[in-house]
């Protein structure tokens, strides 16, 4: 029995048409077929098989649009080619003896040739005053228990190829669609401008400021202003006795670096020309062939009589009341132009002098859109989405999905669900601007890899077009013809692939691809590692981008224990990196930590908080340098907004990264605390919340932390001090005070202060802003902070007398101790001893890494104490700059020698103090090589 149906009257029509026959055992194809002028066959047979050509044209439109269609067919095997221009359902209808009309799936459909849908003749070349003319939609349609594709199935015009059953293997198959980039209207307008203006200084072009109409019908005002290359064609003629100058100008922005522009003139229209503007990206493909993307855009403006308008249609004229998107007619543009290395180059030096609009000024005004989408939704349409638009692929699989060494390109969307077991995309090629992933696995492990490439190589932004003429007249009378083009391209190469909806469920999963999400996601495992994939691979490694504030990470990882990352986690709002358990997936709901989190790679957020039982973050030498928000070394966490808390409940490391938050706080706690060689930058806090013990690793640790509010212990562990870390606190604001919070134990003036009591290598205290203040409370009754090298800068030196340095503000239940002390440089260990009250206490016995590589304090001498310290300047000449405390109205002596064997001392200066005592400081530009000994004589005043 032979059949074939319409889409919208199948039934009736098979009623009519069908005989009680038995269906054929078999149909085969081994010619060609080729209607018209052939007759479409009626196919009725249990086995359809296909080594040949079948190319079929159905004739119906629109309710009476028909596809190839067979009868009764369990079995599809096609290893030739087939086309038909409306396209194939492939799937069981039963129309035989006792059949019913109903649809059911076929059993097996298998392909290794080629099966496409939709005209032959779809590709249209556009040239001046021409456009694309919409298809109608074609349909590939497979409904099989199991569908085995090792060929091509595609599509020659936008349309929809579904492929559903239960086991779909696509191994070595490619899926192809017909899409490039499309064109769209953004905004128009023409009129008349009568006031001049500046319209060239020769620096920028600046188009005059006139209304424009959106395609929703808005008006605004519109101004273009360009930073220009420019192309210039000119001519002059004479028309009766007045001499004509015809200066035909185009002005190209040259600021966008992702394109290369140029232009040549069509002087083949007598007096004029038309000027064709030539835009350029050099891409590489997902195969890593380079091939260069282009658009060409016409200007018409100097041989056209008037400023019609034109309809994306291709209709001329004025268009009618209820049509709201189209374009002057001036303009033309196409993505192909074999003619223009044939056209004439600019025949003129460029401009150096200003122009300025005069007269009557005509002009054009447009916007051309370029989008990754050959059709895009409408937003006056209800239920127009991503989702439904033409040019897309939908692949369902009830069983089992294999998409390894898959290639599927040139569609607007794809939707790939198979919920119960994805095998995997080895090596696969899906390149796609809008998706949808449902995937699932049995065996408990799932990789996402070469699942998606993470760009595509399709423009996509905006070309601003501005075109004017007027007339002047020059000195000798004659008539100047300006007209003039303002081209301003703002267009990417590559268009960042986009994931619709994603879910994701397994126990154990691995992402190495980038996973741009913008609605929903979901990943239901417990253990989530983002890998980095092999060299070659489409993707670096693997990212989680979340574009929608609405896309909340606790909600929607719900199981999740174990988190690895080695790639890149970014978030539009604040993330919580713990379990936020809920149902269905937990009977109650309730919050616990993670297990582990690992982070090896980078992670940006609004705001971070981390609760877990171990975490890691450590670095090394890769940086992340991409579309989004932050520019990273590994091991690296950005809270951009709010601040970043991470809770370790037993062990945190943290070693060779960055942890920033740009406008708030970091505080860091749990049980055991490493911070090794981590830069830590908080625009207010930092603060520390260790309670068994916190270690930088001692003076080999590189840690520099800054911050611009306060410097926090919460609770002194046992164990464990920061005598490798530098801490900069920076006050830029006037009358700003930094409020820093302290529970380290007071241990007196004595070196037991150093050692396990939280002691921090290097403080400085740095008030940019006047009259700054720097604030130290205790976090109880008697606490104290103990540092190797305390550093003021700037006006956080301000003192009164030497005794009160009034940038610093020590609470009554708290010291600061210091084994060395500077203040611009100098050493002031001697000075701030004992200021404020005695809450400043230098503790000179206390041999610090840090402080004795800046400060060589001498011991205490007979007689009184002399404090001296020698300190290596390095800017210019390397010179030892020398500092002691000279008493008032005494004379003072410094001396140099290279041995200490057979000693030769030599005067290097002298001087007497006056009536204030201070610290003086010496620069020995004598001796810059070698080891040099230095003495001081100090000589009190005489009574």
């Amino acid at each position: 029995m032979k059949r074939f149906t319409t889409a919208l009257t199948t039934l009736c029509l098979l009623a009519c048409v069908l005989t009680m026959k038995a269906a054929s055992p078999l149909y085969e194809n081994d010619g060609s077929v080729v209607a018209p002028p052939q007759v479409i066959p009626q196919i009725d047979a249990t086995n359809f098989v296909n080594k040949g050509v079948m190319s079929l044209n159905f004739q119906g439109t629109g309710q009476n649009l028909q596809y190839l269609e067979t009868a009764d067919t369990l079995n599809f095997t096609n290893t030739g080619y087939m086309i038909a221009n409306t396209g194939f359902k492939f799937d069981t209808f039963a129309g035989g003896p006792g059949g019913n009309g109903s649809r059911r799936q076929a059993a097996n459909w298998n392909n290794s040739g080629n099966v496409f849908a939709g005209p032959t003749n779809s590709i249209v070349t556009v040239s001046f005053f021409q456009f694309l003319f919409q298809q109608e939609s074609a349909l590939l349609q497979v409904w099989s228990t199991n569908i085995v594709n090792q060929g091509t199935v595609g599509l020659a015009s936008d349309g929809l190829i579904t492929l559903t059953g239960k086991n779909i293997d696509l191994t070595r198959g490619h899926l192809a669609g017909a899409g490039s980039f499309g064109f769209y209207d953004n905004f128009w307008g023409i009129g008349t401008e009568t006031n001049g203006s500046d319209f060239y200084d020769t620096a920028f072009a600046i188009s005059s400021i006139e209304p424009v109409t959106f395609p929703q019908g808005n008006f605004f005002a519109e101004v273009f202003a360009i930073a220009p290359n420019i192309y210039i064609w000119t001519n002059q003629f004479i028309l009766g006795t007045n001499v004509q100058n015809v200066i035909q100008a185009v002005f190209v922005d040259s600021t966008d670096t992702n394109v290369i522009s140029n232009v040549a003139f069509d002087t083949s229209f007598g007096n004029f020309s038309v000027p064709t503007i030539q835009i350029q990206a050099l891409v590489t493909n997902s195969f890593g062939q380079q091939f260069t993307n282009e658009l060409y855009i016409q200007d018409g403006f100097a041989v056209i009589g008037r400023n019609q308008r034109l309809l994306n249609d291709g209709f001329y004229g004025i268009p009618p009341v209820s049509v709201n998107t189209f374009m002057p007619n001036n303009y033309a543009y196409a993505t192909a132009f074999n003619g223009f290395d044939q056209l004439d180059p600019s025949n003129s030096d460029l401009i150096t002098t200003p122009i300025d609009y005069q007269g009557s000024n005509q002009f054009s005004m447009f916007e051309l859109q370029l989008s990754p989408l050959s059709s895009r939704p409408f937003p006056e349409v209800t239920y127009s989405t991503i989702t439904n638009v033409p040019g897309r692929v939908e692949i369902n699989a009830q069983s089992a999905l294999n998409l390894e060494r898959t290639r599927i390109d040139s569609f607007n969307y794809a939707s790939i669900s198979s919920t119960n077991h994805f095998i995997g995309s080895t090596n696969a090629q899906i390149v796609v601007p809008f998706s949808s992933f449902n995937l699932g696995s049995t065996n408990g492990s799932m990789v996402i890899s070469n699942l998606l490439a993470p760009v595509l190589p399709r423009l996509n932004g905006f070309v601003d077009l501005y075109s004017a003429r007027w007339v002047t007249t020059n000195a000798a009378g004659e008539t100047n013809l300006w007209f003039t083009t303002i081209v301003n391209p703002s267009i990417q190469p590559y268009f960042p692939s986009t994931i619709k909806d994603m879910t994701l469920r397994s126990t154990n999963l691995v992402i190495a691809d980038t996973l741009n999400v913008t609605n929903n996601l979901l990943l239901d495992t417990e253990r989530l590692t983002l890998s980095s994939n092999a060299p070659g691979a489409l993707s670096l490694n693997g990212v989680i981008f979340s574009q929608s504030t609405n896309i909340v990470w606790s909600g929607s990882l719900p199981r999740l224990n174990y988190l690895t990352n080695n790639g890149e986690i970014v978030v539009q709002n604040a993330i919580y990196f713990a379990g936020t358990r809920h149902s269905p997936y937990f009977d109650t709901a309730f919050e616990e930590p993670y297990q582990a989190m690992v982070n090896h790679g980078a992670i940006g957020a609004q705001g971070i908080r981390v609760w877990a039982n171990y975490f890691e973050t450590t670095g090394s030498s890769m940086i992340f340098n991409d579309a989004y928000f932050f520019n990273f070394g590994s091991g690296s966490m950005d809270a951009v907004y709010g601040p970043l808390e991470i809770y370790a409940v037993n062990r945190g490391l943290f070693a060779n990264g960055i942890l920033e938050a740009d406008l708030a706080g970091v505080t860091l706690g749990g049980g055991d605390l490493t911070i090794s060689n981590m830069t830590i930058l908080s625009a207010l806090d930092i603060t520390l919340q260790p309670t068994n013990s916190i270690t930088d690793g001692g003076i080999v640790a590189l840690n520099t932390w800054q911050l611009t509010g306060g410097f926090n212990l919460v609770t002194k562990p046992p164990v464990g001090d920061l005598l490798g870390t530098t801490v900069i606190i920076t006050v830029t604001n006037f009358f700003e005070e930094s409020r820093s919070f302290w529970a380290g134990e007071n241990r007196g003036n004595s070196n037991s202060g150093f050692l396990n009591n939280v002691a921090v290598g290097h403080l400085v205290l740095d008030g940019q802003g006047f009259d700054t203040l720097f604030s130290f409370y205790g976090m109880g009754d008697n606490n104290a902070i103990y540092i190797d090298l305390l550093e003021l800068d700037n006006f956080a030196t301000n003192n009164v007398g030497g005794t009160n340095f009034t940038s610093l503000n020590i609470n009554s239940n708290m010291t600061v101790y210091f084994a060395g002390a500077l203040a611009g440089g100098v050493d002031i260990s001697s000075a701030l001893n004992g200021a404020n009250g005695g809450h400043l206490v230098w503790v000179p016995t206390f041999t610090g890494k840090i402080s004795s590589k800046v400060i060589t304090h001498a011991p205490p001498q007979t007689g009184g104490n002399l404090n001296a310290g020698v300190k290596m300047e390095k800017a210019g000449v390397q010179k030892a700059m020398i500092s002691w405390q000279a008493a008032a109205h005494s004379t003072n002596y410094l001396y140099s020698c290279t041995n200490l064997v057979n000693p030769q001392w030599t005067l290097l200066t002298n001087f007497v103090q006056g009536s204030v005592g201070n610290v003086f400081t010496f620069g020995d530009t004598a001796n810059t090589n070698g080891s040099v000994y230095y003495k001081i004589r100090v000589d009190p005043p005489k009574p």
